[in-house]
């Protein structure tokens, strides 16, 4: 949904409470209804409600006017969190449509990384608001909440980082382990010892079975995690 960054309007609750009134919006059935049957339905304050609406109106998951009703989003939403089917999926795919939210991932895409004390003001920034704001502070805290909830970000150490660059670098720092027996440059081939006596077993010669092994590492894997690698072969291949 395209809106522009001065229609986006911080969330006034945490995630559990916007996933309930989302889902009492959906049990109340389709069409308009009011506050009060919304916050019945989902054991709130009527003004616990209307307060959250701005931000829901403004992220398409319900539609302006005097008594509200879901989107078609909205609804998709309010049937994953009744039936607990990855709500914070339909989450995802309404965070990245909206232009604000854009925005502040593009913090991301530049950086790479943004610390967690930094992150607050860095929104605000997006935003054009004031950190020092009691009510916009809040309203960031519950929003960077939604975003971890959501997998658009994740916390690592004491930075926030995108989800999916996280992911592409835990693929880049993991070693690969082939077991094709085609030779490889830079492999690193390593061969069990076998003595040229056969054995022998109920007087039946046994064959000597040679193994080659090939082991493909990337060049960006830790010393540590080559060491553990041949620290497991030694143990698996020769105890």
């Amino acid at each position: 949904m395209e809106e522009s960054k001065n229609s986006f309007k911080l969330p006034q609750s945490n995630v559990k409470t916007l996933e309930n009134i989302v889902h009492a919006y959906f049990l109340c059935g389709k069409g308009k209804t009011k506050v009060g049957e919304v916050a019945a339905k989902c054991a709130l304050d009527p003004t616990n409600v209307s307060r959250n609406h701005v931000f829901l109106i403004s992220v398409g998951i319900l539609l302006n006017g005097r008594d509200k009703q879901l989107t078609e989003d909205g609804n998709r939403l309010g049937i994953a969190i009744g039936n607990d089917v990855e709500p914070f999926n339909v989450w995802k795919e309404i965070l990245r449509d909206n232009v604000t939210i854009s925005s502040i991932i593009d913090l991301f895409k530049v950086k790479g990384q943004v610390t967690i004390d930094d992150f607050p003001r860095r929104i605000a920034s997006v935003l054009s608001q004031s950190i020092a704001n009691r009510a916009t502070k809040s309203g960031i805290s519950y929003l960077i909440e939604l975003l971890e909830y959501s997998r658009i970000i994740v916390k690592t150490d004491n930075r926030y980082i995108l989800k999916e660059m996280s992911e592409e670098n835990n693929e880049k720092q993991s070693p690969v382990i082939s077991s094709s027996t085609e030779p490889m440059k830079d492999s690193k081939r390593i061969e069990p010892v076998v003595t040229n006596k056969m054995p022998i077993e109920n007087n039946i010669v046994l064959p000597n079975i040679h193994i080659d092994l090939q082991i493909h590492i990337s060049p960006e894997s830790t010393l540590d995690q080559i060491d553990k690698i041949f620290q497991s072969i030694k143990l698996h291949l020769y105890s």
